[in-house]
């Protein structure tokens, strides 16, 4: 490799080091390239530490970059405005390039936010295929992993529920780009907050790049806020470095799920398949571990919702199902999730069918913006 070395202090940064590694070998592992000049980036910017942090590391060898900041109409003109006007100044201090896109979700079926986050990612995708970048780097960090991870135990979530962010996964576009592949990479998943903070200070060649706070974040009605506010402090004082730690747990949890997603795969060959339906034989599920079956349904639901349903099943309710799978009785049982059953599930005596319909505004939401039980 042939990659021109960092200089600064910045480049000296232990985390920035991290960073680098990452997105290397992310970057190598989903397209096989190899060098610097070949990983053209677009940077997620909302113009937060987070994202600041990122354009900066990775500004910091010869990765070519460009800052990307979406605008969407749930927050005021007047504050949205300022965070692409402060993310514009991020991509003048560090010499690259600025793009922007502007999305329209108000007044949409389904959770707000959801619904905002949807949008983003696909203007991501967009601004970089129009580009001519394969890859679009978001800035989520260990402590995003930490309060993900304490947010989904309190649902009573399972193995892909507790794996945290996916390193790596595709995009969808908003548009069409034929041919295009668009990858979304977190390469910040090994370091944390503090160290988004701290290399932010020592951007610019050490005269530091300020960053933005989301006010929506000091509201602590809303469960992610109150987990980073009133529970991740307490664990980091009982525990210092927890949430590199809870990375590297959602990690095993990424490879289990792994695990249970090839024998979901195997099982499913014997599936019948309609597009809005499929048929799975009960025999095949009626030994199987509970964690296996609750696989098989979940992989079905993502699969008939291209994944926008999923945030729907609570774990009690899948419980049920489960249950009612392996009870050997016979009938037919429905359970079913969503306005109108957007997605039902018959259990019957030789086979399970699994149905989407009606309602499919769903979303992959980790219930970050879930407002407090009072």
């Amino acid at each position: 490799m042939s990659d021109a070395a960092p200089s600064g202090a910045i480049s000296r940064d232990p985390a920035v080091r991290r960073i680098i590694t990452s997105y290397r070998e992310l970057t190598s592992k989903c397209s096989g390239v190899d060098r610097d000049p070949e990983r053209g980036t677009l940077v997620a910017c909302s113009g937060g530490a987070d994202s600041v942090a990122l354009a900066a590391a990775l500004s910091s060898v010869s990765i070519p970059i460009t800052i990307g900041h979406v605008r969407h109409d749930i927050r005021p003109d007047r504050e949205t405005a300022a965070d692409r006007d402060h993310a514009l100044k991020v991509a003048q201090a560090l010499g690259a390039r600025f793009v922007e896109a502007a999305v329209s979700v108000r007044g949409l079926p389904g959770n707000a936010e959801s619904n905002a986050r949807h949008a983003r990612y696909a203007a991501l995708a967009d601004m970089a295929a129009a580009g001519g970048l394969a890859f679009v780097a978001a800035a989520h960090h260990a402590d995003d992993v930490l309060e993900t991870i304490l947010m989904r135990l309190m649902r009573g979530a399972g193995p892909r529920g507790l794996a945290g962010p996916a390193p790596v996964r595709r995009i969808g576009l908003a548009s069409s780009h034929v041919g295009r592949t668009i990858w979304l990479l977190r390469p910040m998943l090994g370091v944390g907050r503090a160290d988004a903070e701290r290399i932010c200070r020592l951007a610019n060649d050490g005269q530091g790049l300020s960053w933005v706070t989301d006010q929506t974040n000091t509201d602590l009605r809303l469960l992610r806020n109150a987990v980073r506010a009133r529970v991740a402090p307490i664990l980091k004082e009982l525990a210092p470095g927890v949430e590199i730690r809870a990375s590297r747990a959602a990690e095993l949890m990424r490879e289990t799920a792994g695990v249970l997603d090839d024998r979901a795969d195997q099982i499913l060959k014997a599936a019948v398949r309609s597009p809005e339906s499929v048929i799975v034989p009960r025999v095949l599920l009626a030994e199987e571990r509970g964690v296996v079956v609750g696989a098989v349904i979940r992989r079905v639901i993502g699969d008939l919702t291209r994944g926008r349903f999923l945030d729907r099943i609570r774990s009690a309710e899948l419980s049920r199902l489960i249950r009612a799978i392996r009870d050997g009785k016979g009938g037919s049982r429905v359970f079913g999730w969503g306005r109108n059953s957007g997605v039902r599930v018959t259990v019957e005596r030789d086979g399970i069918v699994i149905e989407a319909r009606g309602d499919k505004s769903g979303s992959e939401t980790d219930c970050a913006r879930r407002p407090l039980r009072t």
